[in-house]
């Protein structure tokens, strides 16, 4: 829209300066006439007649008036768009306030999701710390009903078979990075 505006007024001003150019062209064709006819009073001792053959001058009260309106018209359209401008730049401030504000937030969001992601990778190793003693527990309960079993023969008077009273040795292995586990697993010996 400035442009069209810019192109207006470039336009309006042409046509004044043109109007300018043949008016001054005008005035300056009246002033040589007035000196030949200066110049060929003094050389004739007689009448002479001169006609001016010069288009009709045009008024100046009206160029003046049309001058005024469009300067009126160029003031009204530079407000309105200074105005539109402020307008404008203000609606960008905002939008500018605006991305920050979300940037800022989605950068919250995302800290919040990579500290989930940590924890979910935490609980896992602690899930399979859970399992691998769970796995134990089950493990030392057969073990402990076995030994229980094989206690109460001895209290009985029964004799134990031999690979019955051999004593089972466990071992528990775990796997840690960055002091979490990561696999365990137990073994067993004689």
């Amino acid at each position: 829209m400035r442009q069209s505006v810019e192109a207006d007024i470039g336009g309006l001003r042409r046509v004044l300066d043109q109007r300018t150019l043949s008016r001054t062209d005008l005035e300056m064709q009246i002033e040589g006439l007035k000196e030949e006819l200066l110049s060929s009073r003094s050389n004739m001792s007689g009448q002479v007649t001169v006609e001016v053959d010069a288009a009709p001058q045009q008024d100046l009260s009206k160029v003046m008036a049309a001058k005024n309106q469009l300067e009126v018209w160029f003031q009204t359209k530079s407000e309105t768009l200074t105005r539109e401008t402020v307008s404008q730049s203000e609606t960008l401030q905002t939008s500018r306030s605006e991305v920050t504000e979300v940037k800022r937030t989605l950068q919250i969001e995302l800290q919040s999701m990579l500290g989930m992601k940590r924890f979910s990778v935490q609980l896992s190793g602690y899930q399979m710390q859970v399992t691998s003693m769970e796995e134990q527990l089950v493990q030392l309960r057969a073990d402990l009903e076995r030994q229980g079993q094989e206690y109460q023969m001895l209290l009985d008077g029964g004799s134990v078979s031999s690979s019955s009273s051999t004593t089972t040795e466990r071992t528990v292995v775990e796997e840690e990075v960055d002091g979490r586990v990561i696999s365990s697993s137990t073994v067993l010996s004689n």
